[in-house]
């Protein structure tokens, strides 16, 4: 073979690699998610709250609101519990948002508070580092469900000094009124060192 037929004969090799690397990329995709639905439906089939009404799931999993994830987790264990966590609006009445968070975050608050219907509800926003990680389409959101807010904390952890102007969060943006009808407790908390 000349050396031109070998260095074809190595591009080949090399294209076919590439193209059985991604077949079998594929391959273990599609068996890993083969593996999850199966993993949810032997979820399912060995679970007992997907074997009670949906009243007395629905209580169970209110009994355990208090960890901050819980609506989340439980859409991702089967189906069933998928099912029980979506017609249950008192899961989703509580959330805590930490900023700096991306703008996708104002969507993921719309649907959360969707999903709770029109039952008041309790937000904490944590603001980590510097009040300029304010999100105004995060608080866009939070203002336009005003109507439902019943216990609003914003928290800010980052450090305020005595003498800095600068750190003043615009909380309304460009809203120019917001309704607060079910509001019963409003409480803003920030730290204040010293300058020295």
């Amino acid at each position: 073979m000349s050396v031109e037929e070998l260095r074809a004969r190595i591009a080949a090799i090399d294209n076919e690699i590439e193209l059985q690397k991604k077949l079998f990329e594929r391959l273990v995709e599609n068996l890993e998610a083969d593996k999850k639905a199966v993993q949810r439906q032997l979820n399912a089939a060995l679970d007992p709250i997907a074997h009670l009404p949906l009243e007395i799931s629905s209580d169970i999993f209110r009994q355990s609101h208090a960890l901050r994830r819980v609506p989340t987790v439980i859409l991702n264990v089967c189906n069933a519990w998928t099912e029980i966590a979506l017609a249950t609006p008192a899961l989703w009445t509580t959330i805590h948002v930490d900023l700096p968070c991306g703008d996708e975050f104002a969507e993921v608050l719309l649907i959360w508070f969707q999903r709770a219907r029109n039952l008041p509800l309790s937000v904490l926003v944590s603001i980590r580092g510097s009040s300029s990680n304010w999100n105004h389409r995060v608080s866009d959101v939070l203002w336009r469900l005003g109507g439902q807010l019943k216990h609003l904390e914003i928290s800010d952890d980052g450090d305020f000094t005595l003498d800095d102007e600068s750190q003043t969060i615009d909380l309304f943006g460009d809203i120019t009124s917001v309704s607060l009808p079910l509001l019963q407790t409003l409480t803003i908390r920030y730290t204040v060192r010293d300058a020295q």
